[in-house]
């Protein structure tokens, strides 16, 4: 049985390497994004910011005493 133990992994050790590879998914993804909102920048302000109020409408509040 101690063999079978030693040979499987932590689960913290799994947590990581899940996480290294979304991680790796995601940078790819990013790079992929940047070069789209390249094409996106002629976007005006207004639109822009328009945009980010429908991604994080919490946003807002973090003035204003809620």
């Amino acid at each position: 049985m101690a063999e079978l133990r030693a040979k499987k992994k932590h689960w913290h050790d799994m947590a990581q390497d899940w996480k290294s590879t979304a991680r790796g998914l995601r940078k790819s993804f990013r790079e992929l994004q940047a070069t789209e909102e390249a094409n996106a920048s002629l976007l005006t302000r207004g639109e822009r910011s328009a945009k980010r109020r429908l991604r994080r409408p919490w946003r807002r509040l973090r003035g204003k005493a809620t």
